[in-house]
């Protein structure tokens, strides 16, 4: 599971960005 998160969490910083982003990886937990 932790290997996931940090997959998605990398997958969305690179694929998204500002406010977008920060909410993605807020609702992610990262």
């Amino acid at each position: 599971v932790q290997m996931y998160q940090k997959s998605l969490s990398s997958a969305i910083a690179s694929d998204t960005s500002g406010d977008y982003r920060r909410l993605l990886l807020a609702i992610t937990g990262q």
